[in-house]
């Protein structure tokens, strides 16, 4: 029979030790990543977490295979994420210097942002001012970042026109809106197949037509970013 003292020619493994403490290693990284997919994930600081991890194999180990992360995104879903609150985007037309004179606001089937006509066209026409060029390509930054689609609007006021060019305010908002898509999708920026336009002449006032200012402020162009 084999005495007591038999056991003490064991070798033990110095090493051994690092099995279990990568386990435990392993089910730490296992808990925080819980913690994080039960909340609002900032997905480059997860990243940047479990960078840390992927070098050398899993743990402290010397072999092993990589720890899988998750897949950067695409391009086309980092677009997706943007403000898109009413506030967030007159936020953004503030910082444009475009926030005394265009106003996004929320309506039930989407969000819109108001350009006066005063701010694009000439008066009773659908020629664009000198500054109007400069005015759309700021919202076209703004709607690049976006993956809505557009509707845009014509409104004018009550006053009656008729002329060779236009024989209502039909026809006048009607070549409003379509001046203005032509200038967002002429940049190549914007896809055609994302707009679509209406004209609404006097039909939709935002305040009644009874002063001049109520009147100017009736005549616009109004971007919706369909939800």
């Amino acid at each position: 029979m084999a005495g007591r003292g038999d056991d003490d020619d064991v070798e033990m493994d110095p090493n051994a030790w690092m099995a279990t403490f990568s386990d435990l290693l392993s089910l730490l990284l296992t808990f925080f990543v819980l913690l994080f997919a039960m909340k609002s994930v900032d997905e480059g600081k997860l990243e940047e977490t479990l960078s840390y991890f992927r070098m050398g194999g899993i743990g402290i180990l010397e072999s092993g295979d990589f720890m899988p992360i998750m897949k950067e995104r695409s391009p086309e879903i980092k677009k997706q994420i943007i403000p898109i609150s009413a506030g967030d985007l007159n936020n953004i037309l503030k910082k444009k210097n475009l926030g005394e004179k265009v106003v996004a606001s929320s309506q039930r089937k989407g969000l819109v942002v108001a350009l006066p006509s005063a701010l694009l066209f000439d008066s009773g026409t659908a020629d664009l001012n000198s500054g109007a060029d400069e005015v759309l390509t700021e919202i076209v930054d703004l709607l690049e970042m976006t993956k809505f689609n557009f509707e845009v609007r014509g409104h004018t006021d009550d006053l009656p026109i008729s002329s060779k060019r236009y024989a209502s305010n039909w026809d006048l908002s009607i070549a409003r809106a379509g001046k203005v898509l032509r200038v967002l999708t002429d940049t190549g920026r914007l896809a055609p197949d994302r707009f679509s336009i209406v004209g609404y002449g006097a039909s939709r006032p935002i305040v009644k037509n009874n002063t001049p200012e109520n009147r100017a402020a009736n005549r616009r162009v109004e971007i919706m970013l369909l939800e």
